[in-house]
């Protein structure tokens, strides 16, 4: 599957830490840790067996955090 970035949702550089998922601030911040990606997206689904409603590229990076 090929991915392009596509979203409506206004998007932010986030925080590095804490790990994972967290609601902040009215919004979501992902921090994902990597060595060694070289491109990383955040897919979306409104439900569990569709098509990703969002596909985010997420591209801000802080110490091997993305």
């Amino acid at each position: 599957m090929e991915l392009n970035h596509k979203t409506s949702k206004k998007l932010s550089a986030g925080k590095f830490y804490p790990a994972g998922a967290s609601v902040r601030d009215g919004g979501v911040n992902f921090a994902l840790f990597s060595q060694d990606a070289t491109e990383v997206y955040l897919l979306l689904f409104d439900s569990p067996s569709g098509e990703p409603t969002d596909v985010i590229r997420v591209e801000s990076r802080t110490r091997l955090v993305v």
